[in-house]
């Protein structure tokens, strides 16, 4: 089952049709809404190869049951969506960094609170963070400091 109209349903088709499977049923299903004239246009049901919606009873237990479907999809899509958009927000420019893995880069943003204050630490306050050490916090400052080619000698592992 697809959710949307006829043209979603085409989609599914022809998407099905290049996957080679050709003998699975499809539909879908448009949501209910209110047409220009303000009247209350119930769900329908479309088929492929058919002009109009199939007639199913307002209400009755196959719309229902189908409706349902389409709601836990929707549902169960803004969670994952959700999840991932949380997911994103969590990850922060230290994240990925070659020669710091994701234990040091959190205790790096524990200690100085956002990418900003490690951009604004020192070598030595980097390397000093437990987890750190001397090769991820070169790592980290190199990263935050293009500009500088090295470090300062007195500050250098």
């Amino acid at each position: 089952m697809v959710d949307g109209g006829r043209g979603q349903l085409n989609i599914a088709v022809t998407v099905l049709q290049e996957l080679g499977i050709t003998d699975m049923p499809v539909c879908s299903l448009a949501k209910e809404r209110e047409n220009v004239l303000g009247e209350k246009v119930v769900d329908r049901v479309y088929q492929p190869g058919r002009k109009n919606p199939v007639t199913i009873r307002d209400n009755g237990p196959a719309l229902v049951l189908l409706a349902r479907a389409r709601d836990e999809a929707h549902r169960f899509a803004n969670k994952t969506r959700e999840a991932l958009h949380h997911k994103k927000r969590l990850r922060s420019e230290l994240d990925g960094l070659p020669g710091l893995g994701p234990v040091a880069a959190r205790a790096l943003l524990r200690k100085f609170g956002s990418v900003a204050g490690v951009a604004e630490a020192t070598y030595a306050e980097i390397a000093a963070v437990p987890k750190v050490g001397p090769m991820r916090a070169r790592a980290a400052y190199e990263h935050l400091h293009p500009g500088v080619l090295q470090l300062p000698e007195h500050e250098d592992p």
